[in-house]
C-alpha cells in the first residue's frame, strides 16, 4: 500500500507532461512557481513572441499597430538584460519600418516605436537604455545588423528636425553619432549624418577629421615590399561634404542663406582640398571633387578648371606597357560635373571655354550660355559613360531570351530580344564615344563567358570582333551575378582581398532578381573593389527585385536604372 501514492504521482506528473506538450511548450517538470516566478515567465514569453514578430517583420510580414500597442504595455517598463532585449528588437523593428516608409502602416509602426523607445529613455532606466543604444547596438557594427543600428541612430536623433541647434540630452550620445558617421553600411552613416545637422560641435569635428585625413594622405606610411597598395583614405572627408550638403539645405529652410563651414580648419581644408584635386592618384582626386561642396562655389571654379586641364592631360598618357590610363577620364568628368552644377552652364570637358567664363564671371559680365557644341558621349541604354576603361556585365541567363516591349526606354530594340538589345546598346556606346574606350565584356549566367582575358581599346577593327563575338553567344541558365564578378575579380593567392581590376567603372545589366543578394554584393565590396574605388553603374530590364546590383550601385556611388516594360 505504501507504493500507491508514488505511482499517482508518477502518473499525475506524466499526465501534466502530455497536457505541456500537447500545449506546444514541452519544458521540463519543474516545481509550481511562485507568482513573481509565474509572471516573470509570462512576461519572458511574451518577449520571445515580440521577437519573433520582429524577425517575421524583417522578412516583409505586416505588424498590427494596434495589436503591437497592447503587447507593448506590457513590457515597456522592463529593466534589466530582458529590457535590453526589449530594446534591440524595437531598434530592429524601426530600422526595419523607416526602410519601408513609404507604406502608410508602417509610418504608424515607425511613430510607435519610436514613442516606446523615447518614453525608456527618459525612463527609470532611461541611462541604461541610452548607454545601450549607444555603446550596445549602434556602434556594433560586427555583431548587430544594419536595421538595429539604423534604428538606434533614429531614436538617437533630436525630436524636431531640421533644428538650427539641435539639443542632446546627453554628450554621449552626440559622440556616437559622431562615430556612427563611419559606419560600414551608408544607410546607417547616413542616418548618424542626419542627426548631427546643426549641430556646430559635430561639424567642427568632422572638419578637423576630414582634415586630418587630407594631410595624412599626402604622407603614405611605408608598407612591406610585394604588399597590395592600401587605397588612400577619404571616408572623413566624404562624411563632411555629405553633411555641408545636407547642412545646406536644412539652412534654406531655417533661414535662406547655407551657412558657411565656420571653423579655424576651413583655409586649410579649401588648400588641401585644392591641392587633392590636382595631385596623380586618381582616388584620392575623385573623393575630393565630389567633396567640393565644402568650398564656396565661386572659390572652388578656379581650381577646378585647373585641374580639368590636368587630367584631360593625363587621360591622353598611357601607361608604361599600355593599356588603359585607369581613372584619369572619370575624375575629369566628376570636375565637369561640378563645374556645370555650379555654372548653370554645360560648356563640356574643354577648360578653354571655362577659363572664358570665369573670365567673363571676374568682369561682371554675363557668363556664357549654351553648351559645348562638339559635346559627344558615350551612353549605354542611356547611362553615360564617364571613364576611359569600362567593364561591362551583361546577363546571358535564359530570361534575357524574351523580346524587349514597345514604349519602355529603348524603343528601337522592341521585338529584339532582351540579349542582342543589350549587345546592341554595347557596340553602339562604344561606337559613340569621343576616344576609343578600354573595354572588358563578361556575360553571366550559370557560369561565366569573357571577351577577352585582358582589356580592349574600343577601335573599329576591336568593335567589329567582339559584334562577331556577341553574335556566337546565346542566353541560358540560372542568373549567377557572382559568376560574372569572379571572372573579373579572382581572389589573389593567400590573401582575403580580391584581385585589382584595370577598370575604375563597371555596368551591370540585368532583366531579374539575381542569386546574390543585398548581403553578397556588400561583402563582395568589402574584400577590395570598394576600398579600390570602383563605381558600379546598374541597370535593370524591368521592374522586379534586383537587391543584389541595386546595393553594388548605391555603396559604390553608382547609379541604378531601370529599363521600363
Amino acid at each position: 500500500m505504501r507504493e500507491a501514492p508514488r505511482a499517482l504521482q508518477l502518473v499525475a506528473a506524466a499526465a501534466a507532461l502530455l497536457c505541456s506538450a500537447a500545449a506546444g511548450d514541452a519544458a521540463p517538470l519543474r516545481p509550481a512557481p511562485s507568482a513573481p516566478a509565474a509572471a516573470q515567465w509570462a512576461v519572458e514569453g511574451d518577449l520571445r513572441r515580440l521577437e519573433r514578430t520582429v524577425r517575421e517583420h524583417a522578412r516583409g510580414a505586416s505588424v498590427d499597430t494596434a495589436e503591437l500597442r497592447e503587447r507593448l504595455a506590457a513590457l515597456r517598463f522592463l529593466e534589466g538584460p530582458l529590457a535590453r532585449r526589449l530594446e534591440t528588437s524595437l531598434c530592429t523593428m524601426v530600422g526595419a519600418a523607416h526602410a519601408r516608409g513609404s507604406d502608410a502602416d508602417e509610418v504608424r509602426l515607425l511613430a510607435l516605436l519610436r514613442e516606446v523607445l523615447h518614453s525608456r529613455l527618459v525612463g527609470p532606466d532611461g541611462a541604461a537604455a541610452r548607454q545601450h543604444l549607444e555603446r550596445g547596438i549602434l556602434l556594433r557594427p560586427l555583431t548587430e545588423p544594419s536595421e538595429a543600428r539604423a534604428g538606434a541612430a533614429l531614436v538617437l536623433a533630436p525630436v524636431g528636425k531640421p533644428d538650427p541647434r539641435p539639443v542632446f540630452a546627453e554628450d554621449s550620445t552626440r559622440t556616437s553619432l559622431l562615430a556612427a558617421t563611419g559606419d560600414p553600411d551608408p544607410e546607417v552613416a547616413g542616418l548618424a549624418l542626419d542627426a548631427l545637422v546643426g549641430e556646430p560641435t559635430a561639424r567642427l569635428s568632422l572638419a578637423r577629421a576630414a582634415l586630418a585625413e587630407l594631410r595624412a594622405s599626402r604622407q603614405p606610411a611605408p608598407r612591406p615590399f610585394g604588399s597590395s597598395p592600401e587605397p588612400p583614405p577619404t571616408r572623413a572627408l566624404e562624411r563632411l561634404a555629405r553633411h555641408e550638403a545636407i547642412e545646406r539645405a536644412a539652412a534654406q529652410t531655417r533661414e535662406g542663406v547655407p551657412a558657411p563651414l565656420e571653423a579655424p580648419e576651413a583655409e586649410a581644408i579649401h588648400a588641401a582640398l585644392a591641392a587633392a584635386w590636382l595631385q596623380g592618384e586618381w582616388r584620392q582626386a575623385s573623393a575630393a571633387v565630389r567633396s567640393a561642396t565644402v568650398v564656396p562655389a565661386l572659390r572652388a571654379a578656379g581650381p577646378l578648371v585647373e585641374a580639368l586641364d590636368v587630367w584631360n592631360r593625363r587621360s591622353l598618357v598611357a601607361p608604361r606597357g599600355g593599356g588603359p590610363t585607369t581613372g584619369a577620364v572619370r575624375v575629369q568628368g566628376e570636375i565637369v560635373a561640378v563645374l556645370e552644377l555650379h555654372a548653370g552652364v554645360a560648356l563640356g570637358p574643354g577648360p578653354a571655354r571655362w577659363r572664358s567664363w570665369l573670365a567673363a564671371l571676374g568682369r561682371g559680365e554675363t557668363a556664357l550660355v549654351g553648351t559645348d557644341p562638339d559635346a559627344t558621349r558615350a551612353e549605354f541604354f542611356g547611362l553615360p559613360l564617364q571613364s576611359g576603361a569600362v567593364a561591362f556585365l551583361l546577363d546571358a541567363s535564359g530570361s534575357m531570351a524574351s523580346p524587349m516591349v514597345a514604349g519602355g526606354s529603348a524603343p528601337t530594340t522592341a521585338g529584339t530580344s532582351r540579349f542582342r538589345a543589350a549587345q546592341r546598346e554595347l557596340l553602339a556606346a562604344l561606337a559613340r564615344s569621343p576616344e576609343p574606350i578600354w573595354f572588358e565584356v563578361v556575360l553571366f549566367e550559370s557560369s561565366a563567358r569573357r571577351y577577352a582575358a585582358e582589356p580592349r581599346l574600343g577601335t573599329p577593327e576591336e568593335r567589329e570582333r567582339l559584334a562577331a563575338w556577341l553574335a556566337k553567344q546565346e542566353p541560358g541558365g540560372a542568373t549567377r551575378l557572382g559568376e560574372g564578378l569572379s571572372a573579373l575579380w579572382p581572389p589573389q593567392p593567400g590573401t582575403l582581398r580580391l584581385a585589382t581590376s584595370p577598370c575604375d567603372t563597371v555596368v551591370v545589366l540585368c532583366d531579374g532578381a539575381t542569386v546574390e543578394d543585398g548581403a553578397d554584393a556588400s561583402a563582395f565590396l568589402a574584400r577590395g573593389p570598394g576600398e579600390d574605388r570602383v563605381r558600379f553603374h546598374a541597370l535593370q530590364i524591368g521592374m522586379g527585385p534586383a537587391d543584389a546590383i541595386e546595393t553594388l550601385a548605391r555603396e559604390s556611388g553608382g547609379l541604378f536604372l531601370r529599363i521600363a516594360q
